[in-house]
Order: C-alpha cells, then structure tokens, then sequence
C-alpha cells in the first residue's frame, strides 16, 4: 500500500514530510492564483472552497461578505 504524504523542500535541499501548516499556506496559495481578484464565483461549490482554504485555521467565529 502506497502512503501519500506531501514533503516539502527546506534550505539545504532535503525533503520531510509537510506540516499541517506548510499544507493549509500551500492550499492558501493555489486558491490565490485560481481565484484572482475580480475572477466570478460561478458556482456555489466554488465559494464554500474557497471561504474555507481561507478560513480554515481560525479558532473563532468570522463574519464574511462576498461582494
């Protein structure tokens, strides 16, 4: 059985394993360059996606509105 870990790359070149921060920074990132500002929310999928990648690590209650 293969494990699916994501490893990441540090200074001196070697490879570990991710930590859940790196993960959620990396999903940050890849959300940014999908949905560019000014790009439509076509999708009610895509807005749930995006809201959380972008409010994932918060440990409190937060008040968005999307215009």
């Amino acid at each position: 059985m293969l494990s699916k870990q994501l490893l990441v790359e540090n200074p001196q070149g070697h490879y570990a394993p991710a930590t859940m921060d790196q993960v959620f920074e990396a999903a940050r990132d890849a959300m940014q360059q999908k949905f560019r500002r000014g790009t439509a929310f076509t999708a009610p999928s895509a807005v749930k996606e995006y809201l959380w990648v972008q409010m994932v690590n918060y440990e409190h209650e937060v008040f968005v509105a999307l215009c």
